[in-house]
């Protein structure tokens, strides 16, 4: 116990009992135990504003210790791990990220954007030696089958999907980083064929929605604490998490982080790099035998 915290006890007791007595020798007993209540109260009022919590000799009321956001993950991990991803960059916010995930403990998986990479090869770089993992995120964010939010271009042929996806490969690899060995389609527009394609140069999809895939919304304008609300309750072992460091709202997913790892600590959750096998958002094929999985 602190001294000032000895000092304020120690002041408590002494004023709760003169107070007790006075009222006892002046007051009608009804009177003088109203009295010390009121004693009580306001000096565990005055506890409570010196130090910022129940004082030490009150119970805490029942579900309120709160993890405290801003702590690094220490999770012994016991309930299994989850994956943070983040699309569309390396830009302007992508240095931030690295540096929320390095002071949080974590690592994640970047899904890089090939023009992007290429323009900002000291981002890629960046990422691989902070520790985390980067993906393919095709050249230039076309949709492969023309569908999605806000698209205009036309579904992709084969050859164009090949070498949206070659590109970034090149791109990425001409950064400094290794070779990808995943993949994120960009609006979740994919279909078996493109899978296909993209198995033949070494790629596996992952998707930003689907079984136990969380789409953070992040890109929608969501404050630090809506999407730490809309992620927090769906998390579990093995748990894909979508983020988008390469978007103009990135700050507030940056921001949701800390509250993210509070819930992770809460809740024996750790992180890791490591992409399931089934991350197909039950879109396409898990693998090359056709079966596909469907939420």
């Amino acid at each position: 116990m602190s001294a000032l915290k000895c000092c304020w006890v120690a002041v408590t007791v002494t004023t709760i009992i003169f107070l007790i007595v006075a009222a006892i020798s002046a007051l009608p007993k009804m009177k003088a135990a109203y009295t010390a209540c009121i004693a009580v109260i306001f000096l565990a009022a005055s506890g409570i504003t010196a130090f910022g919590s129940i004082p030490w000799f009150l119970p805490a009321a029942a579900g309120s210790a709160r993890p405290a956001p801003g702590v690094p993950l220490h999770s012994d991990a016991s309930a299994g791990r989850v994956v943070l991803t983040f699309d569309d960059g390396p830009d302007f916010y992508t240095a931030q990220v690295i540096a929320e995930l390095d002071k949080l403990h974590l690592h994640g998986v970047f899904f890089d954007i090939g023009w992007k990479a290429a323009a900002h090869p000291e981002l890629v770089r960046a990422e691989i030696a902070n520790g985390e993992v980067v993906g393919n995120h095709t050249w230039d964010h076309k949709s492969f089958t023309g569908q999605g939010g806000g698209v205009t271009n036309k579904p992709l042929t084969q050859a164009q999907v090949r070498a949206e996806l070659s590109e970034a490969n090149a791109a990425i690899i001409s950064a400094g980083a290794p070779k990808p060995a995943l993949w994120c389609p960009p609006y979740g527009a994919v279909n078996a064929a493109d899978e296909q394609t993209a198995a033949s140069l070494g790629l596996r999809v992952v998707l930003d929605s689907g079984p136990n895939i969380i789409d953070s919304n992040d890109w929608a304008g969501l404050t630090a604490a809506q999407i730490a609300a809309r992620v927090d309750p769906r998390l579990r072992d093995g748990t894909i998490i979508a983020f988008h460091d390469g978007l103009r709202t990135a700050p507030q997913m940056i921001a949701a982080l800390p509250l993210i790892v509070a819930y992770m600590n809460a809740h024996h959750l750790g992180a890791t790099t490591t992409v399931r096998p089934d991350a197909t958002g039950g879109i396409v094929p898990d693998d090359n035998t056709g079966t596909s999985r469907r939420a």
